[in-house]
């Protein structure tokens, strides 16, 4: 069953798959990119985080979702130290 995080962006619901997440990258201080055993990527724009707590966050928003229940498809994402303003195919 396919599992997705589910972030508000810009007043609008984006659905961003869970499963087969190779790696997550903290790419600056404003981008993190997720990485699928794919090869596909996707790139989270969000406002600056000098350190790691983003990624940290993301990681556990995550863990969270894939632990669900198999009817509970989707997670709302929480507790991130910053918004997320854009989600692009990288």
């Amino acid at each position: 069953m396919t599992k997705f995080l589910k972030f508000s962006v810009s007043g609008n619901e984006q659905l961003v798959p869970c499963n087969d997440i190779q790696w997550l990258n903290k790419t600056n201080n404003t981008t993190t990119t997720v990485v699928y055993k794919t090869a596909k990527s996707l790139v989270l724009t969000h406002g600056a985080v000098t350190d790691e707590s983003f990624l940290r966050a993301l990681e556990a928003n995550v863990q969270k979702c894939l632990s669900n229940p198999w009817n509970i498809v989707s997670t709302n994402v929480e507790n991130l130290p910053a918004s997320v303003t854009g989600i692009a195919v990288g």
